[in-house]
């Protein structure tokens, strides 16, 4: 899902306001709170000049009407050292910063991984044998 994909400042707050209900009437303040730090981010990166999507399970759950568990962004147009230096405030982990990802670790005690666009190629035979390149500018398609 792609935050800027919704064109108007009143459906981004319709959306918003309509998971943050969500997320409040079913007493997940955590996972509020998550979301709103994850439009902060995406706020942050676009601020920047990078262009973030919401990716992975948590798109899944909200087209099925259901709450996300957590939160995963993909950012185009920004080196990782880019986005590490976009987003020095919070407490970042880099473990898997060889598979071109990061984990920014909130206060109440929840995460949200930010992954850079990659390339996956097939090195060797089994699972540990591929190679992985990172880049940025790839195109999302």
């Amino acid at each position: 899902m792609h935050f800027e994909a919704i064109k108007t400042k009143q459906e981004r707050k319709f959306l918003s306001n309509n998971i943050i209900k969500a997320f409040e009437e079913r007493k997940e303040v955590d996972l509020r709170d998550s979301f709103l730090e994850t439009l902060n981010i995406a706020q942050s990166i676009k601020d920047k000049g990078g262009q973030t999507f919401l990716v992975g399970g948590s798109v899944r759950d909200l087209f099925f009407n259901k709450l996300p568990k957590d939160f995963d962004l993909e950012v185009y147009r920004l080196s990782g050292d880019e986005i590490k230096e976009t987003l020095k405030d919070y407490k970042i982990s880099e473990v898997g910063s060889n598979f071109g990802g990061l984990k920014l670790f909130l206060d109440n005690g929840l995460d949200i991984d930010v992954s850079l666009p990659r390339k996956d190629n097939k090195t060797e035979q089994g699972h540990k044998g591929f190679s992985i390149e990172t880049n940025p500018n790839l195109s999302f398609e």
